[in-house]
C-alpha cells in the first residue's frame, strides 16, 4: 500500500517525478488509498457475512422458529430440540437457501437429524411462513396400547400471524390406519390443509367415504384429532364399539386430543385405552 509520502515521490521511468504540481500527486495517492480502504471494506464484509452467527439472525430471517440452543453461521448452523409454532422439528441443521437470495428473499432451510423432516421458514414479523415442509410426524390419535399414526407432510405450506393464528395452507397430508383393531387393511387417507379459524386443519379421507379423520393443530402445539369409521360388517362395528369408539347410524367415531412435544406426543386423561375385547 502507498504512503502518501512514497505517493509524492513516485518515479516515472526510473526518473524523479517531475511533472504536476505536490497537490496533483497526493490527489493521485489518495485515489489509490482509497480504493484500497474499499477493497480491504469489502472483504471485512465478505468475511462478515460468511461467518455471521446464526443465533443472530434466527429471529430476523425464519420469526417463529425458536431453539434451546443455536450454533454455527448462517449458511452452516444447527438448532438443538427446535420447534415452529408448537411443531417440534428435533435437532435440525439450518442454513441460507441461496435460490431464495437469488429472488431478493431470505430464509432458513432446515433439516432434521434422524426422522425425515426438512422445510423452510421465512417470512417477516407480520406474517411468518412455513413452506416445503415434507416429512412424517407420530400422533397418538388411537389410544394406547395401539401405536401412533405417521401423520405424512409433502410440500406443506403455512402462513401464520406473529400469534400463530393460521392464514393460509396448502400441500398434502396423509396416513395409514394401522394398529386398529378389528379393521384390517385400508388405503392411505389424504388430503390437503386448510385454515379452519386459527388453527391448521387437516381433513383426511378415503375414497368411498368409508373413513375420514379429522385434525387440528394450533399454534401452543395442542392438538385434536376425530377418527371417522363406516365398516360394511356389523361384527366389525360391534368390536370397534366394544374398544371405544361411538356408534351412531353405522358410523364408529373416536376423539383424541394432546399436545406435541420433543420425541413424543402426549395423550390427554380423557382418552381411554382400547381393548381388545377377545
Amino acid at each position: 500500500m502507498l504512503l502518501p509520502h512514497d505517493c509524492a515521490n513516485r518515479q516515472r521511468g526510473g526518473l524523479p517525478w517531475r511533472g504536476p504540481p505536490v497537490n496533483v500527486a497526493i490527489s493521485v495517492c489518495a485515489g489509490e488509498s482509497m480504493r484500497w480502504l474499499v477493497m480491504l471494506g469489502l472483504a471485512a464484509l465478505a468475511l462478515l457475512i460468511l461467518f455471521f452467527p446464526l443465533s443472530a439472525a434466527t429471529s430476523y430471517l425464519a420469526p417463529g422458529l425458536e431453539a434451546d440452543s443455536v450454533s454455527g453461521s448462517i449458511w452452516n448452523g444447527r438448532l438443538r430440540n427446535a420447534h415452529y409454532a408448537g411443531l417440534p422439528l428435533g435437532d435440525v441443521d439450518v442454513g441460507l437457501d441461496p435460490a431464495r437470495l437469488l429472488k431478493g428473499e431470505a430464509s432458513l432451510r432446515f433439516q432434521r437429524l434422524g426422522p425425515r423432516l426438512q422445510g423452510r421458514a421465512g417470512g417477516s414479523r407480520q406474517l411468518r411462513q412455513l413452506e416445503e415442509l415434507s416429512g412424517e410426524l407420530p400422533l397418538q390419535v388411537l389410544p394406547a396400547p395401539a401405536p401412533a399414526l405417521t401423520i405424512r407432510f409433502e410440500d406443506v405450506h403455512v402462513a401464520m400471524t406473529p400469534r400463530g393464528a393460521c392464514r393460509s395452507a396448502g400441500g398434502h397430508v396423509s396416513t395409514s390406519l394401522t394398529g386398529i383393531p378389528f379393521l384390517g387393511e385400508t388405503p392411505p387417507l389424504s388430503g390437503a390443509p386448510a385454515c379452519d379459524g386459527d388453527r391448521l386443519f387437516a381433513p383426511l379421507r378415503l375414497a368411498g367415504d368409508r373413513a375420514g379423520m379429522d385434525l387440528w393443530l394450533a399454534a401452543d402445539g395442542s392438538w385434536e384429532g376425530r377418527l371417522r369409521l363406516r365398516p360394511d360388517n356389523r361384527l366389525v362395528l360391534a368390536g370397534l364399539s366394544a374398544a371405544g369408539f361411538t356408534i351412531e347410524s353405522g358410523d364408529a367415531t373416536l376423539t383424541a386430543k394432546g399436545r406435541l412435544q420433543q420425541g413424543d406426543v402426549q395423550l390427554s386423561p380423557e382418552v381411554e385405552t382400547i381393548a381388545d375385547p377377545a
